[in-house]
C-alpha cells in the first residue's frame, strides 16, 4: 500500500475527529459541564494528525484496493478516537464506548445506554454529531481534499458510495460539494421546523443531526414518543423519507426539475415501496383495534423510519400485530436509495436482482434468449449484475454467521436475528430485547464486538473490512513494496 497516502489518510482522520469535537467542547463550556472529556481527545488527535499530514504530504495515486483499505483505516481511526469522550466520562466500559460510537458513525442508532437522559448534554450532542458526519460519509470531505489524480478520487468514491458511484457521480468532486450543500440545507431546515413545532433548541439540533444521518439516536429514553407531538412526528417522518432518497435527485426537485428526477427508477420504487408498506401497516393496526387517524399516523412514522433505515420510534411496535413486526425489519433490509445517508441493501440492487431473476426464468424456457437487464431504460453491464449478486450473497452470509454467533452466546433467535439484521442495515431498532424501548446493554462483550464489526461491515458495504481480513491482501502488498524498493536501488 502507498504508505504516504495511508499516513495522510490517518492524519486527516485524526484532524477531522479533533475538529468535530470542537463543537461539543464549546457546548460543554456553555453548559458548564466537564470540558476535559473533549479537550483531552482533541489534543491527542490534533498533534499526531498534524505531524502525519505534514510528513506524508506527497503523491496520492492509489489503486481500487488501496482506496478500499484507506476507507477502512479512516473509519477505524474515527471510531477509536470518537470513543474517548465516552471513556473519559467514566461510567461506560471500553467495549460499550466503542460500540456506541461505531453505532454513531455508521448511523446505526443501536445503543448500550439504559438511561440516555443521564448523560451530559454535550455527550448527547456528540452522539448526534457522529451520526451526522457518518451520514454524509466522512470520505466525502476527504475526497474533496484529494487532488483528482489518475482515478484516486474515483477509487475512494466507489469504496464509500456503491458500485454505481460512477453513474451517480461522473464528476465526483463537484457533486460531493453539491451533496454536502443539500445535506446541510435540509438539516438546517429540519432544525428550524422542530423548533417551530415546540421542541427545545438543543434537542432540535440533536434530532435534526440524527435524522440527517438516518441514525436514530435520541436525547430521550422513550425516543420520539417522549414528545407526544403529532407535528414533531410528522416533520421527522417527512425528513427521514427525504434523507433516505438520493440527495442528487432531491437537488433536481428543489431546482424545479422534478420530472427529470422522477424518471429515476429507484426513486419510483422507493416511493411505491413506502406507500404500499404504509397502507399494509396501517390496515394491520386498524384491524387490531387502532383508530383510523392513530393507525395512519403511527404507520406513517414507523414505515418512514424503516424504509430510510433511520431507527427512530414513536411507539413500541413489539406489541403490534405480527405482520407489522415482520414487515418493518424487512423494509430496513431493502434499504434506502443509493446516494442517500441510509443503509441496507439499497433499492437499486434489489431492482437489479429482481430483473435478473426474471431474465433467468425466461432463459430457463428459452435458452437461446439474449436479453439485457435494463435500469432507467439503459442496459446494465453484466459485470455490474455480477457485483450486485455477489454483494447480496455476502450480505446473506454475514447475516447468517452473525446470527449463529449471537445465538451461541445465549440470545433468543428473534432477538439475535433482528439485532444482526438491524445492525447490518444500520437501522438500530430490532425486535424483542432490542426493540424501541430496549438496548444492547445486556449482550455479552463478545456479542457487542461482533455487532460492532457487523455495523462497520454494513456501512462500508463489506469489501473494505473483508480485504483487511484476507492474508493475501497484506502478502501481495508486501511483495509489491519489496519489488518497488528493489527497482529503485
Amino acid at each position: 500500500m502507498n504508505r504516504k497516502f495511508a499516513g495522510w489518510i490517518a492524519g486527516g482522520s485524526l484532524l477531522g475527529s479533533a475538529a468535530a469535537m470542537v463543537f461539543p467542547l464549546l457546548f460543554a463550556l456553555l453548559q458548564k459541564e466537564r470540558p476535559g472529556i473533549f479537550l483531552i481527545p482533541i489534543l491527542l488527535c490534533a498533534l499526531p494528525g498534524f505531524l502525519l499530514v505534514r510528513r506524508c504530504y506527497g503523491q496520492r495515486i492509489l489503486s481500487a484496493r488501496e482506496g478500499l483499505l484507506s476507507i477502512a483505516l479512516c473509519w477505524l481511526i474515527l471510531s477509536l478516537t470518537g470513543m474517548l469522550p465516552l471513556l473519559l466520562h467514566g461510567q461506560i466500559s471500553a467495549i460499550d464506548a466503542w460500540f456506541e460510537i461505531i453505532s454513531g458513525y455508521t448511523t446505526t442508532g443501536a445503543t448500550v445506554l439504559v438511561d440516555v437522559e443521564a448523560l451530559p448534554r454535550s455527550l448527547l450532542l456528540w452522539r448526534a454529531l457522529t451520526q451526522w458526519i457518518g451520514g454524509i460519509g466522512f470520505v466525502v470531505f476527504m475526497v474533496m481534499a484529494v487532488p483528482a489524480s489518475q482515478g484516486s478520487t474515483m477509487n475512494l468514491a466507489e469504496a464509500e458510495a456503491s458500485p454505481a458511484a460512477e453513474k451517480l457521480f461522473p464528476r465526483f468532486r463537484q457533486n460531493a460539494a453539491l451533496l454536502c450543500l443539500v445535506y446541510c440545507g435540509l438539516t438546517v431546515l429540519e432544525m428550524i421546523g422542530l423548533c417551530l413545532a415546540g421542541m427545545p433548541l438543543w434537542e432540535s439540533v440533536c434530532h435534526a443531526l440524527a435524522t440527517a444521518g438516518t441514525g436514530g439516536f435520541s436525547t430521550r429514553n422513550l425516543g420520539i414518543a417522549a414528545f407526544q407531538s403529532p407535528a414533531v412526528d410528522t416533520l421527522i417522518a417527512v425528513f427521514m423519507l427525504l434523507f433516505g432518497a438520493n440527495l442528487k435527485l432531491i437537488w433536481l426537485i428543489l431546482i424545479g426539475k422534478a420530472a427529470q428526477a422522477f424518471k429515476n427508477e429507484e426513486l419510483r420504487w422507493y416511493i411505491l415501496i413506502f406507500l404500499g408498506s404504509w397502507l399494509l401497516v396501517a390496515s394491520s393496526l386498524i384491524l387490531d383495534g387502532k383508530a383510523l387517524l392513530d393507525a395512519l399516523g403511527l404507520a406513517f412514522f414507523q414505515t418512514s423510519s424503516a424504509v430510510s433505515t433511520t431507527g427512530f420510534a414513536n411507539a413500541d411496535f413489539n406489541g403490534w400485530p405480527q405482520l407489522c413486526r415482520l414487515l418493518l425489519p424487512l423494509l430496513t433490509m431493502l434499504g434506502a436509495c443509493v446516494g442517500s445517508s441510509g443503509g441496507g441493501l439499497k433499492i437499486s440492487r434489489v431492482i437489479l436482482a429482481v430483473k435478473t431473476m426474471k431474465r433467468e426464468l425466461h432463459r430457463s424456457r428459452q435458452p437461446q434468449l439474449v436479453k439485457s437487464v435494463m435500469l432507467d431504460r439503459k442496459p446494465v453491464p453484466e459485470v455490474t449484475i455480477q457485483r450486485t449478486l455477489t454483494f447480496i450473497l455476502i450480505y446473506l452470509t454475514v447475516l447468517i454467521v452473525g446470527w449463529v454467533f449471537l445465538a451461541a452466546m445465549g440470545s433468543d433467535l428473534e432477538t439475535a436475528g433482528s439485532a444482526v439484521l438491524t445492525c447490518m442495515n444500520n437501522s438500530g431498532t430490532g425486535l424483542n430485547a432490542v426493540g424501541p424501548l430496549g438496548s444492547y446493554a445486556a449482550f455479552p462483550a463478545f456479542s457487542k464486538f461482533v455487532l460492532s464489526l457487523v455495523m462497520l461491515a454494513g456501512r462500508l458495504e463489506f469489501y473494505p473490512l473483508l480485504l483487511l481480513c484476507l492474508p493475501k491482501t497484506w502478502s501481495s502488498m508486501a511483495l509489491k513494496s519489496r519489488t518497488e524498493n528493489s527497482s529503485s536501488i
